[in-house]
């Protein structure tokens, strides 16, 4: 198990799609980032000389982008980003590379994208650079909603002046409603019985969005008691594990470029509300003191959770040694307030044998 602890206008920086020959960059710090120095567009990069350059250029021009802003690479940033794949002689768009950098990355990580953000021919979905951009990898997304408005509520898409109904939107954590969907998609959440518009939103990354926020409901009870009775629980599962890998117990690390980069991007695109929404702890025991301070939580869409969970599965692999093991469970991201504190706890035993914490 892990637990993970303004969109900027970019026309004055870049050219349009029709205006190629400005958007050549030769350090990756010449890409736009915004104040807090994280990276304030989507970015579709490819080399900008030789055979390749001509036919990136031909093809992108007649390519829908999804909201990435294409950028020619040459120089110390095509080295950082493409090394020595580069053709001399391609034969055609497909022989040569391009990769999808994602708003939101910090500057010093922008380097190191994602394996699945590189345009792959022998990937299925990207047999064209058409499809390569409309995929997962570039202008493909995956959107949740939640729903804490106190009622239950229809979700529609909108397509300019219509709108087609998609799912009832039920309430709370339990009934998020992810939807793959692509940049630039509009979202409507209505009262069935009013038409009242509680939500309208475009999606423009991976990400999550509640309708208002939760409010965890805080009972008469003798708070004291309770922990007490609960850190007696959690000692005498802890009297049931018998296992152990390493002598101390636990290590500390780092992530792999690529995966922090991605956790980090996806953060920042959805680090304030209504994306960051209140975890439900009212429901969930006193792990968290949630009574006295706030926890907020980030939910991660499913397929960027799984991404990320083969990744660090290897890292845990590593650490554990020869004895095999199985991914479980991904939960958060959950942020801390100050004041905030969490019990000493066993993880569920007959699944969580070794964890992983990352601080984002």
């Amino acid at each position: 198990m892990m637990r993970l602890l303004n969109y900027l206008t970019f026309a004055s920086i870049f050219c349009s799609a029709g205006a190629l020959e400005s958007n050549v960059v030769s350090n990756l710090s010449d890409l736009p980032f915004d104040e807090n120095d994280h990276l304030n567009a989507h970015i579709l990069a490819f080399p900008a000389s030789g055979p390749c350059g001509a036919l990136m250029k031909a093809q992108i021009e007649a390519t829908f982008l999804y909201g990435h802003v294409p950028v020619a690479v040459e120089g110390d940033a095509a080295e950082k980003l493409f090394g020595s794949n580069i053709p001399i002689k391609p034969s055609a768009v497909t022989d040569c590379p391009a990769v999808c950098l994602d708003r939101g990355v910090d500057s010093s990580l922008v380097a190191y994208p994602l394996p699945e953000k590189y345009y792959n021919p022998e990937n299925e979905t990207h047999q064209s650079l058409e499809q390569f951009v409309a995929s997962k990898s570039c202008g493909r997304v995956e959107f949740g909603f939640i729903n804490y408005s106190g009622k239950d509520l229809a979700l529609y898409w909108v397509n300019g002046d219509a709108e087609t109904y998609m799912y009832p939107f039920l309430q709370k954590e339990r009934n998020t409603r992810f939807v793959t969907t692509f940049i630039g998609h509009t979202f409507r959440a209505k009262d069935p019985e009013t038409g009242v518009v509680l939500l309208e939103h475009t999606v423009e990354c991976n990400g999550v969005m509640g309708v208002s926020n939760h409010i965890n409901y805080h009972r008469q009870r003798d708070i004291r008691e309770e922990v007490k009775r609960t850190m007696a629980g959690e000692w005498t599962k802890h009297l049931q594990v018998k296992r152990t890998f390493s002598a101390l117990g636990f290590d500390k690390g780092h992530l792999p470029n690529d995966v922090f980069g991605s956790m980090r991007a996806f953060y920042y695109n959805n680090r304030a509300p209504p994306n960051r929404l209140m975890e439900e702890w009212d429901s969930k025991g006193l792990y968290v003191n949630f009574w006295e301070t706030d926890c907020n939580f980030i939910q991660i869409p499913w397929e960027l959770k799984f991404i990320w969970q083969e990744r660090l599965k290897d890292v845990v692999q590593e650490w554990v040694g020869e004895t095999e093991i199985e991914q479980t469970d991904l939960y958060g991201m959950r942020q801390y307030e100050t004041g905030a504190r969490l019990l000493t706890h066993v993880d569920r035993i007959t699944t969580h044998a070794v964890s992983l914490i990352v601080n984002v």
